[in-house]
């Protein structure tokens, strides 16, 4: 503890220290900052540098929700071809015969069609920013 002390004392003495940063060749080098150089296991140094990276459109895949709705349709009358009896009201007579009769006339339906959730692909536009990367010198 004593000599990190001095040292640090030494350091602010000969000038050279400003904000615990030391600058030299262009390259902010210090212990507490964001683009503190450091070696990799070859040997070269990496640094922080900032990168802007242009506006671009992106497909994204989004969940979209529909909601359910009330669904009116017409259903169409229904007939069918039955043998009936049929009598003469004059003589009394009476025989089978084919017809095509309603069985159920023309109604108006309502049903309930409950929401569902979708995946789409979205087009999409990113503007540009600014980023840091990592690059080796």
């Amino acid at each position: 503890l004593f000599l990190f002390a001095v040292s640090a004392f030494a350091g602010a003495a000969r000038g050279d220290v400003h904000h615990n940063s030391v600058r030299r060749g262009g390259v902010h080098r210090s212990g507490a900052h964001r683009c503190d150089p450091h070696r990799d296991t070859r040997g070269r140094i990496a640094v922080r540098v900032r990168v802007w990276i242009a506006g671009h459109y992106e497909c994204r895949t989004e969940r979209v929700y529909h909601p359910g709705y009330w669904e009116e349709r017409v259903e169409p009358a229904v007939y069918e071809r039955r043998r009936v009896v049929v009598t003469d009201p004059r003589t009394g007579e009476w025989w089978y015969e084919e017809r095509i009769v309603l069985v159920r006339p023309e109604r108006r339906v309502r049903r309930y069609v409950p929401g569902w959730w979708e995946e789409v692909e979205v087009r999409v536009w990113v503007p540009g920013r600014w980023v840091w990367v990592v690059r080796y010198r």
